[in-house]
Parts: C-alpha cells; structure tokens; sequence
C-alpha cells in the first residue's frame, strides 16, 4: 500500500478539557486510486487528512508512506519528503497573486531544487486546458481556472499522492462538477493517486472509494465502483 495508518488517533487539549477528534483509524491508500473522505463538520476529516499528509503528529499511532513511518522522521526530513512526494490542492487555490500561471505551476520544483520536465509539463498544461493562460496572472482568472493551475501545481513535480482539501468548497456547483471530472480524468491519465476531503456527498461517484466519518470513527468505508457496477 502506498498510504496506511495503524490505529491512527487524535485528541485535542480545549483548555481543561481534551477533544477525540480521532479514534483508531486504521485505512491504506492503493497506489492509483482516487479515495473521498467525506463526514459533517467537526467528523474528524480535516483532521485525518493533515496526519496523512504528514502536517499534524497524531498523539498516537502511525502514519506509513511507500513503508516509511513519516511521523518517525525528524522534522526537517518529514517536511523535504511532504515536498517532494505531496501534492496539495486547497480551496481557496493558495496561488501567489505576484507569478503568473506559468511560475505559479512550476513553483513547486524550483522548491524542491530539481529541473521541470518539460515535457511533462506541457502534457499537464494541454491536459488541464491552461495553454492560453501561461502569461496570465490569478487574479485575472476565474474561481476554476485559478483550481486547474492549482492542480497543475500539485502535480509537477510528480508526487506519491495528492491531497485536495474542500477543493469545490469556493466555487459554484457547476464547477466544482467540473473540477472533480477533472481530477478523476487526472488520476485515470497518470495514474496519481488523489485523496478528497468534502461535504458534498454529490462528488463521492468520481471517486473509487469513500470513507465516512463521523465523531472521529470511520462509519463507512466503501468501494464506490463495485457498488456502481452492482446497481445499489
């Protein structure tokens, strides 16, 4: 498994008292495949993707990357390893306004100190359709053209595994439709692992597993297709 927890909890301290947000998670992420984590407010998602991604230390249990425990790593490692394998993509598209789309995308090798693949980097370009966009700056794009960039960047430097937090949370239904079709196409095409944080239950079927959690438990955990393909 390329991604896998063992009894993966969280627990908060609110003043004198302690918040579970949670409780011996245990999941693995195959290489490839597209999994959603959906749940209400406050179930705990948000906070299971920051343990995964290798942002938030959990207060017990392990996190295992391609077999290696990331939270074993000293902090200076965890973050060239959260650089180098993790793509991010978030909801309000975290572009830096002063770059064009162009340095926007290819910001995240000069980061990591290694030379764009240029081929690789115009297939992503003519994939996500931001050929004509190149020389233009965010904030003369709209809400999903500003997200197709932001894919792009999670992508360039050809991570392990990308992680989308909300991603539709600040664009239109319509949109937000388009981005995740986006994404799946992205992960069938190069075959990138994607894991989705969401509310929005609507988006789940692009997907090839959801995970539901409410309270800090996993509820859930089912293979999307399989029950597609069993008419349920």
């Amino acid at each position: 498994m390329l991604l896998k927890t063992n009894n993966l909890t969280m627990i908060y301290d609110q003043g004198k008292e302690k918040v579970q947000a949670l409780t011996n998670i245990d999941i693995d992420i195959a290489k490839g495949s597209f999994t959603f984590i959906v749940g209400k407010s406050g179930s705990g998602k948000t906070t299971l993707l920051h343990n995964l991604a290798g942002l938030l230390p959990p207060t017990k249990g392990a996190v295992l990357m391609d077999n290696q425990s990331i939270y074993d790593l000293s902090d200076s490692k965890r973050a060239k390893n959260r650089r180098k394998n993790v793509g991010f993509i978030f909801q309000f598209f975290n572009l830096f306004p002063e770059l064009t789309v162009n340095e926007n995308i290819r910001i995240m090798t000069k980061i990591n100190k290694i030379k764009t693949d240029e081929a690789y980097f115009n297939e992503i370009v003519g994939f996500l359709e931001l050929d004509d966009l190149l020389k233009k700056y965010p904030s003369t794009l709209s809400g999903g053209q500003q997200q197709r960039v932001a894919v792009a960047r999670a992508l360039i430097h050809k991570p392990m595994i990308v992680f989308a937090d909300e991603p539709t949370g600040n664009l239109d239904q319509e949109t937000s439709y388009d981005i995740v079709e986006l994404l799946e196409k992205v992960q069938k095409e190069f075959n990138q692992t994607i894991v989705l944080v969401t509310h929005d239950l609507d988006l789940v079927k692009h997907g090839n597993r959801v995970i539901t959690l409410r309270d800090g438990f996993i509820i859930n955990d089912e293979d999307t297709k399989k029950k597609i393909q069993k008419g349920l």
